[in-house]
């Protein structure tokens, strides 16, 4: 069980209608104590959500927990996308991408900011998904997001993908981001 602390923060990722379903998958999850600040705030149908930069909760094994509804496995299996293990965040991706609550995107698409290509060509496979209703809606309400992601996405380009992809513009990450409406600014500099 979470402690108080973390219980509480981990409440405010996720719209408040979802209070109990959130506190049942929180009684599951194993404790941990780590959780690393919170990304900046977006909104979710008027809501403020807090989602957590990384969470260190041991993985689990979707499996072993049959009973779970399907809202409660798209809340477990987006607070894995927020984990310290790329792995793991991945493989959970992969179960929620094409589950179609209203709240997922502030979840999924944070991932577009990080620097793991293999989650990128997670999201890449399934740029379908990404085009449906909230997702753009979510992009539409959250214009901070949109800037900070997109200044990620230049950011991990520079330091880590420039050697092997000489123009953002052919980076995966910013094709798809333009792709799915969400780089509607122009980059810094262009070249």
């Amino acid at each position: 069980m979470q402690s108080e602390q973390v219980r509480t923060r981990l409440l405010r990722a996720y719209p408040s209608q979802l209070r109990q379903e959130v506190e049942e998958v929180l009684q599951i999850i194993p404790a941990d104590e780590r959780t690393v600040g919170d990304l900046s705030p977006v909104k979710v149908k008027n809501e403020t959500l807090y989602i957590p930069m990384r969470v260190y909760f041991e993985d689990i094994n979707e499996v072993a927990i049959p009973n779970l509804t399907p809202k409660q496995k798209a809340i477990m299996g987006s607070l894995y996308t927020r984990h310290h293990n790329g792995f793991v965040r991945e493989k959970w991706l992969r179960q929620i991408i094409e589950m179609e609550e209203y709240w997922l995107p502030a979840f999924v698409l944070q991932l577009m900011g990080e620097y793991v290509l293999e989650i990128i060509s997670v999201l890449a496979e399934n740029e379908s998904a990404l085009k449906k209703e909230p997702y753009s809606r979510f992009i539409q309400e959250n214009l901070e997001f949109d800037f900070c992601t997109t200044q990620r996405i230049l950011s991990y380009w520079n330091v880590y993908y420039r050697w092997r992809t000489p123009h953002y513009k052919d980076h995966l990450p910013y094709k798809l981001a333009k792709n799915i409406g969400l780089w509607r600014l122009k980059p810094a500099r262009k070249n």
